[in-house]
């Protein structure tokens, strides 16, 4: 066999030949398991064939459920009884396939899966339901039929003349919440977004959003990371076609919109999402306690599987080619393979590749909540969060606070070279604080200390990530450390009132004016030497020069 180049380049490596060569054997064996030789274009399209489809005057719904002994449809459609006019068919590999005439489903109508195994039955939501949303009283989730008379909403979502921008151009990210984004204490929407909070984000000067909680979740406090319908927009903040309105809109205001992308885990639930689907413990997981995420109560995905891998990578094609987004923050990374950082980094390493293989200019970072040495393990795949940068003992805000400029510079250019060491077209992803930390506007005595830290992230190389509300100074609730105290509503004017909330009731959580030490966006507008219009000029100076994003 030919020696690899990698290693005829490296004298150091030539001893290791055999078991780098073994493991590249292995790499490429596996990969021809799960591809079957093809492109991603060409095998990963689960989300063509999989789910609800009108295929001309017909229904077609397919699902995979190895385990299973018989699939019923039921729902609006029979009167949610089982029907022999509504029962699934097998085919091969654990496929369940149905065909129905056009009459027999309707637009919005509600339906689910009545899953038979031996020994058991239970109702299940398809896994590919693009629509899926709960009903009122009872608080279950149902999957729904979303076909719209005239929909056109699809094809003319691209923007003309909207170019993607490059990894290394400078990128101003603002992480929100679409349900967070309103002063109301109510959940926002898709629309609402669109209208109100939009203009205002690009008037800031923003060029990209990161989304977070688009995919479908039962459980509203979880921030959208315990996801149970992978290839459905959350139903609470509106249509799909509304998020498809918004992105467009985005677009038009030349911002780039990046989504939270949960494939590391599942939530555990039976009755929204993946788990036991077919009644085995083994279909998307493995079996057993290695399923089980240890800390979050989640379920862990089987890798191993080429259903499961086609399912994901079909995941993000679907939100690509069908909502145009122009790329992916990929949630808690080293979890892939528990406990095992570089196989979790030889699989992102992979399941990149692939992905740029098939959309060269997709935009993608990690989160990799740990020290620097595990960040950059992962730097072969994606740049990653600088956690280092962060927090209320981060290096901007000890910097800010009275240590040693000198010492923040000479880190700054440290970890620079690291991170390009570890992949030459690699940058930083510099941030002060995100939805799972104590919000920063409250680790400062003064407003000039915030100015300071945020001086120190804004302008340091790489790209840079706003939590809502940094931009204001926004604190947690009452200086509480909680999740719903991180998670408090922007506030936009200066009204009165301290609403907004995480939680849905019975566990609302009001917010009061300690959650808002500074003034609101309208009243720091008007000041010129406020918090927000100090990040303004920050912005400014960065989209000028965009030497400073690339550290050259």
């Amino acid at each position: 066999m030919k020696t690899l180049k990698l290693i005829q380049s490296d004298s150091y490596l030539r001893p290791y030949a055999s078991a780098i060569e073994g493991r590249y054997n292995y790499a490429i064996a596996q990969e021809k398991k799960l591809t079957g030789g093809q492109k991603l274009s060409e095998w990963a399209n689960g989300h063509m064939f999989f789910g609800l489809h009108k295929v001309g005057k017909k229904w077609v719904l397919r699902e995979w459920a190895p385990n299973a002994t018989a699939i019923y449809l039921i729902g609006d459609c029979n009167d949610w009884k089982k029907n022999e006019d509504y029962r699934l068919q097998p085919t091969d590999n654990g496929v369940w396939e149905i065909t129905l005439a056009e009459k027999m489903l309707k637009h919005e109508q509600l339906y689910k899966l009545l899953v038979e195994w031996q020994g058991g039955s239970g109702e299940r939501i398809p896994s590919y339901a693009r629509r899926v949303v709960q009903d009122p009283q009872t608080k279950l989730f149902s999957a729904q039929v979303w076909a719209p008379a005239g929909d056109k909403i699809t094809k003319t979502t691209k923007i003309k003349g909207y170019k993607r921008r490059k990894a290394g151009d400078p990128l101003f990210i603002y992480e929100c919440h679409i349900g967070m984004s309103s002063e109301e204490e109510k959940v926002n929407s898709y629309d609402e977004f669109r209208r109100d909070v939009l203009p205002r984000i690009a008037k800031l000067g923003y060029n990209c959003l990161q989304i977070m909680a688009i995919q479908e979740h039962p459980y509203y406090g979880s921030f959208g990371y315990h996801v149970s319908n992978y290839f459905a927009p959350s139903s609470r903040f509106g249509t799909p076609d509304d998020l498809k309105w918004l992105i467009k809109q985005a677009h038009k205001h030349k911002i780039a919109v990046v989504m939270d992308l949960v494939h590391s885990h599942f939530v555990a639930n039976l009755n929204e999402g993946l788990n036991e689907l077919d009644g085995s413990d083994h279909q998307y997981s493995p079996s057993g306690s290695a399923g089980n995420h240890p800390y979050w109560g989640s379920k862990l995905f089987d890798y191993s599987k080429p259903e499961v891998v086609n399912f994901l990578l079909s995941n993000i094609r679907y939100w690509i080619e069908e909502f145009h987004f122009d790329g992916f923050r990929f949630d808690a990374i080293k979890y892939i393979y528990f406990g095992d950082t570089q196989a979790s980094a030889e699989f992102w390493e992979w399941y990149m590749s692939e992905l740029k293989a098939y959309k060269p200019d997709i935009y993608c970072v990690g989160e990799c909540w740990s020290g620097e040495a595990e960040i950059l393990v992962y730097y072969g795949a994606m740049n990653c969060f600088n956690f280092a940068m962060s927090g209320a003992e981060g290096q901007a805000a000890n910097a800010a606070k009275g240590q040693s400029l000198a010492a923040f510079v000479k880190y700054i250019e440290s970890y620079q070279d690291k991170v390009q060491r570890a992949n030459p077209e690699g940058i930083p992803m510099q941030f002060l604080s995100n939805h799972d930390q104590d919000r920063i506007g409250g680790a400062f005595a003064t407003a000039s200390n915030m100015k300071m830290a945020a001086n120190l992230y804004l302008l340091a190389p790489g790209s840079s990530f706003i939590y809502y509300g940094e931009e204001i100074g926004m604190i947690s609730k009452g200086g509480n450390n909680s999740d719903p105290a991180k998670r408090i509503a922007m506030k936009w004017e200066a009204k009165n009132i301290y609403e907004g909330h995480c939680y849905l009731p019975p566990e609302n959580t009001p917010v009061d004016e300690t959650s808002y030490h500074y003034p609101s966006v309208a009243e720091q507008e008007a000041d010129a030497n406020s918090i927000l219009n100090y990040y303004k000029t920050a912005m400014e100076l960065r989209n000028r020069f965009p030497s400073i994003a690339r550290g050259k």
